[in-house]
């Protein structure tokens, strides 16, 4: 899955005054290297919003600018971390007809799998927090993503895992598809997955509005690949 790579932070709900002054920064005499992998411009999104990254010794930050010029910080990295900005935090995003979808990494590096943010494109508030998930259209008029249905009760792990969710990202809505029986035995064995069970799941292959998802489950010393199709159609 990929976005553009330019995110990353700690949220604030609104702008303080402090944040409006850092707005206008861009530099740190005392950390020059930084100045390689900060992308001090504005990144434009098709209804005249944006985002972009600012920074000072002290930290770095992302703000939401409206059509209106309305500002609104919605992450940052304090020192030391702004050193991990692009790698630790939000670091892709996807740009949809309403909405914007974030990628948050929650270590940097592996191998633990991202989390993944919905924001409203019109004035930069955060809608849902999806979690992990095993897939996300890179097409704007496309928005959908899929993850995996996590039983609610610590009770119900026992019995694997047997639900995907598919999410609608213009609606708001959530559909759950039943995940076949082999991958549900699979998830039995957390040792098969270390703990995280996106890994299960090769990167997808989409055509026109369907999705394939493929997975490999390995018996008696044999791999077999299996696949779950999803069409998109069917969650509108």
């Amino acid at each position: 899955m990929q976005g553009l790579s330019f995110l990353s932070g700690l949220l604030f709900l609104c702008l303080s005054p402090a944040a409006h002054v850092w707005a206008q920064t861009c530099g740190c005499a005392g950390k020059p290297d930084i100045a390689a992998f900060m992308p001090c411009h504005k990144i434009p999104f098709d209804n005249g919003a944006s985002l972009s990254w600012r920074y000072n010794c002290d930290s770095s930050w992302l703000t939401f600018e409206n059509s209106q010029h309305h500002k609104r910080v919605i992450f940052s990295l304090e020192e030391p971390l702004m050193e991990l900005t692009g790698r630790l935090g939000y670091t892709h995003i996807q740009e949809y007809i309403h909405t914007f979808l974030v990628q948050n990494n929650v270590i940097s590096g592996c191998c633990t799998p991202p989390e993944f943010h919905l924001y409203n494109k019109q004035n930069g508030k955060k809608l849902y927090e999806l979690g992990r998930l095993v897939f996300y259209s890179e097409q704007k008029k496309l928005p959908f993503a899929i993850g995996i249905a996590y039983p609610k009760r610590a009770a119900d792990w026992d019995k694997g895992l047997s639900a995907l969710i598919v999410y609608n990202l213009s609606t708001g809505k959530q559909y759950r598809i039943v995940l076949p029986a082999t991958i549900t035995m699979e998830t039995l064995n957390a040792a098969s997955y270390d703990l995280n069970p996106e890994y299960l799941f090769e990167q997808a292959v989409v055509k026109g509005h369907t999705v394939n998802l493929y997975y490999s489950l390995s018996r008696n010393g044999h791999d077999t690949r299996y696949h779950v199709l999803i069409d998109l159609d069917k969650y509108r």
